[in-house]
């Protein structure tokens, strides 16, 4: 028998993972940035440019 990676059913999610709806809201906003290019480094980088 396989053991079971969450145990009980839990699901467990990160900090950082978002939901499908989380991640729609910025395109829905009219912000095209892709995705990738989101991530809270990346974000800190670009005020740092700007």
């Amino acid at each position: 028998m396989e053991t079971d990676p969450y145990p009980l059913g839990i699901i467990y999610r990160s900090e950082t993972e978002k939901t499908f709806e989380e991640n729609q809201a910025p395109y829905e906003a009219g912000d095209d940035t892709p995705l990738y290019a989101r991530t809270p480094a990346l974000e800190n980088i670009r005020k740092l440019l700007a």
